[in-house]
């Protein structure tokens, strides 16, 4: 039976927002209509994140009159409570919040709290419920994951879990913020076919993303946002989409690189010699042997759950081997103490960013925490820190966000801070767990440049990334990972010949 209520879902009437004294949404006037599926453009810092929590209710617009209006049910009212019922949101501030909290909930159980809105059980489920949750699990591909602890996890598979975790409510508007970032590309395309399945069905879509290749094409309208700021909106067929085309890696600034010098007498920076890796009794990696040589900078794939992020924290020193393997760092014959190592290996991971909510922590406090390798900072920082660190945040163009609360930041800008701070120790190796994961494509093109140059001046860089076009071409070399194992690694010319799965990668650059 068509639903002939006239009323729009929800509508904005110039609506703002603002956080700690800093305005985020100004005047924003806008309708969700029956049968609309949105996509939501725009910047990092832009505001959409904050735009879809407002639309859905988690926030409130500032008190200027009548600024926020749900009709679901025949009768306009303000309060958000039954469409937060009707609704749900899955973004990355969201698996941010799981993985800070440390719940150890298996799989299922975590989608069992969608059916209260919660980060944890608040009572036993009913059977309906469980089976609820098990065909929810199923519909997203991990029906073989259900009892696994989820931060067991890798960040892709417990994406798909709050995917899942929002299906079971059954929502009559799903809200996807950046939905498709951490996953390896079957994952994104089997959940594009579904979400596309969903709004066939008549669930509403508000999709926010930088990636032009996941606009569905059951997108109907484009909302752009700028500053906080409504730009455009209206049918997707009026949209100007030219912000999101994809671009190639760019040539580092000032032209190519310089030919790498040779380094025949140098030792190894890292040398991974029979390595297994057990997580909760758990073996994750099995018999890892690795050579990463001055010179070669290294792309690490493979699908969510190969192990990828658990071999870059061993890199680092945050894990150990089990008895028998052994990593040596930069030819030294004892392993170097946990603070030299974090002055020469720097990371870069959605981890370490889900760990960076501080209340009160500025976007230059951040970056000063990379000389002490902490979150916090553990001492009051020295003159030359502050100045290296305006340095670093001047040239990836993050300047701005020196004084900004952190807390108030989009996820993408704070992933640039934390690529800033990275790089103010001048690390000799720098692992990159997803490095452009939220970002826009100017901020990308912004990191690759930087990592262009980093490669340039000697630095080897380790790139996790399931987006083949977001490899800078000073990436040498190719180590591919499955089920815990390295089953490549070599040449990145002869990464398409040995896998025949994967499609060529772009040309490393000639130097």
């Amino acid at each position: 039976m068509p639903d002939s209520n006239p009323h729009p879902l929800v509508e904005l009437r110039r609506a703002s927002f603002s956080l700690g004294g800093q305005a985020i949404l100004r005047d924003i006037s806008w309708r969700l209509e029956r049968g609309q599926h949105w996509g939501v453009l725009g910047a990092n810092g832009a505001g959409k994140s904050t735009f879809l929590r407002l639309v859905r209710g988690e926030i409130w617009p500032r008190s200027d009159g009548e600024s926020r209006v749900y009709c679901l049910n025949g009768r306009p009212e303000e309060s958000p409570l039954a469409f937060r019922r009707a609704s749900a949101l899955v973004s990355s501030e969201l698996l941010d919040r799981f993985q800070k909290r440390g719940w150890n909930l298996s799989a299922l159980e975590t989608v069992c709290t969608g059916l209260t809105e919660t980060v944890y059980l608040q009572e036993e489920p009913k059977p309906e419920q469980w089976q609820a949750a098990e065909k929810a699990l199923s519909r997203v591909g991990l029906a073989d994951r259900a009892q696994t602890p989820l931060l067991e996890l890798s960040r892709g598979q417990i994406k798909r879990v709050l995917i899942a975790r929002a299906l079971v409510r059954k929502p009559r508007v799903l809200i996807l913020d950046e939905a498709c970032e951490d996953l390896d590309a079957g994952s994104r395309a089997s959940l594009l076919e579904l979400f596309a399945s969903l709004a066939e069905s008549g669930v509403s879509l508000l999709y926010a993303t930088h990636r032009q290749e996941e606009l569905l094409p059951a997108l109907s309208h484009v909302l752009h946002l700028e500053k906080g700021r409504i730009q455009k909106q209206g049918p997707r067929a009026q949209a100007d989409l030219a912000p999101l085309a994809a671009g190639g890696a760019p040539e580092a600034a000032g032209g190519p690189s310089p030919k790498r010098p040779q380094h025949d007498s140098q030792p190894p920076l890292a040398r991974i010699k029979d390595a297994d890796v057990f997580l909760e009794r758990k073996q994750v990696l099995h018999q890892i042997n690795w050579t990463i040589e001055p010179g070669q900078s290294w792309a690490l794939l493979g699908p969510n759950g190969a192990g990828k992020t658990t071999l870059l924290k061993l890199i680092c020193g945050d894990l150990l081997p089990a008895l028998g393997g052994e990593v040596e760092w930069f030819g030294l014959e004892e392993r170097p103490g946990l603070w030299e190592l974090r002055q020469r290996v720097s990371l870069v991971s959605g981890d370490l960013q889900a760990r960076h909510k501080r209340p009160g922590q500025t976007g230059m406090d951040t970056v000063v925490s990379g000389f002490q390798g902490s979150i916090d900072l553990c001492a009051p920082p020295r003159p030359e820190e502050i100045k290296a660190a305006r340095y670093w945040m001047d040239f990836l163009g993050v300047a701005h966000l020196a004084e900004r609360r952190i807390a108030a930041l989009s996820y993408g800008e704070l992933r640039g801070l934390l690529i800033t701070r990275a790089m103010v120790s001048e690390p000799e190796l720098l692992l990159l767990d997803e490095p452009l994961a939220g970002l826009d494509l100017q901020a990308k093109q912004a990191v690759l440049e930087l990592l262009e140059r980093l490669a340039a001046r000697g630095v080897a860089l380790v790139m996790v990334t399931h987006h083949d076009e977001d490899l800078p071409p000073s990436l040498t070399h190719v180590a591919h990972m499955d089920a815990g194992r390295l089953v490549f690694q070599g040449h990145r010319a002869d990464y398409s010949k040995q896998v025949p799965a994967k499609a060529p990668l772009p040309a490393e650059k000639c130097s």
